[in-house]
């Protein structure tokens, strides 16, 4: 790759989108899978609420709009790392504009499975803090000192000097599988002929690097909603199989692979299915037809599908996802996991244990809830912990609930800890460790042998979305209504990143080793790669969806024949 010139700066084909869609489809044999209302009492049973984060999926969105970041211009103030930093190195490739960055230090492991946990909470407002508002936790701090410059291992320095352990100390094995390059440049790129790209297009990696993309077909003016589902070699982009269908490609979400077997939730209102596609010839294996209320999700830790139904005796349903045929059903809900194949069911004031690291057992006895059916609860280091009406309690050495004594930074605790937080959310995340939150903040803690809360940290704000990364958790505040987002690290509480996202849903991902951001270039929009530090690695001129993989970061644009889908990883060695 060559420097070139400021002025030959091209915009990405990812932003220039044009109509697409339909051809026609063979049906498949199915079997119909109608729920009771009512789970079934004599047959073990389970399912997830909470989406798989290990692929990228991409949905119809509206046209993303950012605030203006100007990358080449100078730093924002101390304390908001916007992802633009002056002096980055360009260059032209194929139209596409790439910015260079120095290599970061993200470790590159795939492992263990990706996890997203929404939480819909209203917004409040957001203003980092560590332990005090006015501190940074990328520049000088309060007191003049400086943040140690940790990767995930080492002691911080939040506030008057004081130092304060991580609550993750090694690379947390449940991490997103994702992986963010440390550099770009492209791999490959070719044109798949008799598509369209839209809006509903949807490209993922899979673990293996190849990447599956659902399309609708080159035909959008004959009336028929038709979709071509195809597999791209990772190595080099070739097209190994493509299967069609008769459902537009929105109606597609990819569930994941699992061994031999890809597979998909359709969901057309009148054509709603699990779908399994052989990996190695796209010829599909079986299709679970459903009428119940409800979602597919992929079970992170585990090769298990499941059901989650939205009926008024709440029921989760596990699916083998090699033959679609069911194993397992459980009543109630998942609450808690440890990210590796672990997970907790609640069910009124019954709360089981389902150990699925390797394949489907049925739930065991875990322990008896002292709250009601709607305060927020978890599994801790194999205790549960619960909010009662805005405390925290634990089951004590007598067996009683008991308040949860909550010690940390600063004499007598931590600071607004001991004087009347309401808590409202829980979330697990590496081994003691776990995330609290109240309703203008966001608390990380370790939780002791003797069930005292070791609080670390505070952030100000409103807690959107958990993923689970490197460091045990990232965590997504907003305000505004989602307009503003900042990224931290729930390790330590260290701000990651802020962006203005606007009217774009999609204006941050988070994967295991890093965050992409969208936002203004000087030149419309980019795509800015970061490690956990915050540090820029790279970034893509355009504002389309990317598909993030093991490694490699994927993207699509129209061409003369079809869609161009691009690949891009890190130079050979």
């Amino acid at each position: 790759m060559t420097d070139e010139p400021e002025s030959n700066e091209l915009p990405d084909a990812d932003a220039l989108w044009k109509p697409g869609s339909a051809q026609a489809v063979a049906p498949s044999v199915s079997d119909v899978d109608d729920e009771p209302d009512a789970p079934l009492a004599d047959r073990d049973q389970a399912g997830s609420p909470w989406r798989s984060g290990s692929d990228a999926v991409f949905a119809e969105t509206s046209t993303p709009a950012f605030a203006v970041v100007d990358a080449l211009t100078p730093a924002p103030p101390a304390g908001h790392s916007i992802a633009g930093q002056p002096g980055a190195r360009r260059v032209v490739r194929d139209g596409e504009v790439i910015a260079l960055a120095s290599p970061g230090s993200g470790r590159r492991r795939w492992i263990a499975v990706g996890l997203v946990v929404v939480l819909a909470v209203a917004a409040a407002a957001v203003g980092r803090s560590v332990l005090n508002d006015d501190s940074s936790v990328d520049g000088d701090l309060a007191d003049g000192s400086t943040g140690t410059d940790v990767d995930g291992v080492g002691e911080v320095v939040v506030t008057d000097g004081e130092i304060v352990a991580p609550l993750v100390t090694e690379p947390f094995a449940g991490a997103d599988r994702r992986r963010l390059p440390a550099q770009l440049e492209q791999q490959w790129r070719v044109d798949i002929e008799g598509v369209a790209a839209t809006g509903r297009t949807r490209l993922s990696v899979l673990d293996d690097g190849s990447v599956v993309g659902v399309f609708d077909d080159g035909d959008v003016d004959d009336g028929e909603a038709a979709s071509v589902v195809a597999l791209l070699d990772g190595a080099d982009g070739s097209e190994q199989w493509r299967t069609p269908f008769d459902s537009e490609a929105r109606a597609f979400e990819l569930l994941g692979s699992f061994g031999d077997v890809i597979v998909f939730e359709r969901l057309d209102t009148e054509n709603r299915a699990v779908v399994g596609l052989s990996a190695d010839s796209g010829d599909v294996l079986w299709v679970r037809d459903t009428n119940d209320p409800g979602v597919h999700v992929a079970v992170e830790g585990t090769q298990l599908i499941a059901r989650v139904s939205f009926t008024v005796n709440a029921r989760l349903t596990f699916l083998d996802p090699s033959s679609g045929d069911e194993v397992g059903r459980v009543p109630g809900r998942l609450f808690a996991t440890d990210y590796l194949g672990t997970w907790y069911v609640r069910n009124g004031s019954a709360v089981s244990k389902l150990d699925l690291r390797d394949g489907w057992n049925p739930p065991t006895p875990f322990d008896t809830l002292w709250v009601k059916d709607n305060e927020p609860a978890t599994v801790v280091g194999e205790r549960l912990i619960v909010v009662d009406d805005g405390i925290l309690e634990i089951r004590g050495s007598d067996g009683e609930p008991t308040s949860v004594a909550t010690i940390g930074a600063g004499s007598g605790g931590f600071a607004g800890l001991d004087t009347g937080v309401n808590f409202t959310q829980l979330a697990p995340m590496v081994g003691n460790s776990f995330v609290l939150s109240g309703p203008r903040s966001v608390f990380g803690a370790d939780l002791d042998e003797n069930g005292d809360a070791d609080v670390r940290w505070r952030a100000t704000g409103t807690p959107i979305e958990y993923r689970p990364t490197d460091r045990g958790l990232s965590l997504v505040l907003a305000t505004d209504g989602g307009a503003s987002q900042w990224v931290i690290d729930a390790s330590t509480g260290r701000e990651i990143v802020v962006v203005e996202t606007a009217r774009s849903i999609d204006a941050l991902q988070v994967v295991g080793n890093g965050v992409v951001v969208k936002q203004s270039a000087r030149v419309g929009s980019e795509r800015v790669g970061l490690d956990l530090d915050g540090n820029r690695l790279w970034s893509l001129v355009g504002d389309g969806p990317l598909a993030i993989g093991p490694g490699v970061v994927v993207t699509f644009g129209p061409s003369d024949s079809g869609v161009a889908v691009t690949a891009y990883g890190d130079p050979a060695a």
